[in-house]
């Protein structure tokens, strides 16, 4: 039987093993994550345990080690841990929200023919794509280095390639992440064909769920996630401090 959906700790931790960081280290209670530019997602650190302010500036010192900036996210079910980092004056920023739903659902119909392609590793036209919608060589390199069962799509319209995203597997659920179509192929539908293509391939996978994260005032793939049988079932974002 699934696990319940709205288990938001459990779906960070899906995140985790799908979008890795390039290196991992226990500190005062925080797994901090080593990012190497590849987004804040690869590079935030979590609690492992209820923590204390020293516990957070020892975390600290290890980040600011790494050369980057001292993170750390929040779920909306750690208000403990969020009233620590207020009152050590960290600062908010990049409010997201986690969508999830039945792999069944989404997948209820199979995209037009020719639409899609899932394939690793990614083709060299996709990582141009990714790269035009600012999601650089760093960011690839986290796919790459995910140990997870994964996969790209590959998205076309009008007879040439659009659109690409990157999906992972792990705990029955896959992740999705990094979804770019070309600016000019945008509002064509393509988005939902690789939604429901990623599902297909989590099926194959034996996921039951599929989930993603997108930005919190992103109002219009809110509405398209809820079109395709997904919920919402929580928040995150980003404190940091210098």
């Amino acid at each position: 039987m699934a696990k319940p959906v709205a288990d938001l700790a459990r779906i960070a931790a899906v995140v985790s093993e799908t979008w890795p960081g390039a290196e991992e280290r226990e500190s005062a209670g925080f797994l901090c994550r080593r990012g190497l530019n590849g987004g804040r997602r690869a590079s935030a650190g979590t609690p492992l345990r209820a923590v204390t302010a020293e516990d957070l500036k020892t975390a600290a010192t290890t980040m600011r080690a790494w050369g980057q900036r001292p993170m750390v996210a929040v779920r909306s079910d750690q208000p403990d841990l969020l009233a620590l980092l207020k009152s050590e004056n960290w600062q908010d920023h990049d409010h997201s929200v986690y969508f999830i739903g039945p792999t069944a659902a989404v997948a209820s119909e199979r995209p037009p023919r020719v639409s899609t392609f899932a394939v690793w590793e990614p083709l060299a036209i996709m990582i141009d794509l990714w790269a035009e919608n600012d999601i650089p060589k760093e960011r690839i390199a986290v796919m790459r280095r995910a140990t997870c069962a994964k996969t790209t799509i590959m998205g076309r319209v009008d007879d040439r390639a659009a659109g690409c995203v990157y999906v992972g597997a792990y705990d029955g659920i896959a992740m999705v992440h990094s979804l770019a179509i070309a600016p000019e192929h945008r509002r064509k539908g393509l988005a939902t064909h690789m939604m429901r293509e990623a599902a297909i391939w989590a099926q194959s996978q034996g996921c039951e769920e599929i989930a993603l994260l997108v930005g919190r005032d992103n109002h219009g793939a809110h509405a398209l996630y809820a079109s395709l049988g997904m919920r919402a079932v929580g928040t995150y974002h980003y404190r940091s401090t210098e």
